[in-house]
């Protein structure tokens, strides 16, 4: 599964990126920026 995050600077993707590894380690993730 690919879940991508998008929204404006600010907006708490990074914030919400970091809760959903805490509950699943097992993702990855691919930070474009």
């Amino acid at each position: 599964m690919i879940v991508w995050v998008n929204g404006p600077f600010g907006g708490g993707k990074t914030t919400t990126v970091r809760a959903l590894l805490e509950a699943r380690p097992d993702f990855s993730v691919f930070d474009t920026e």
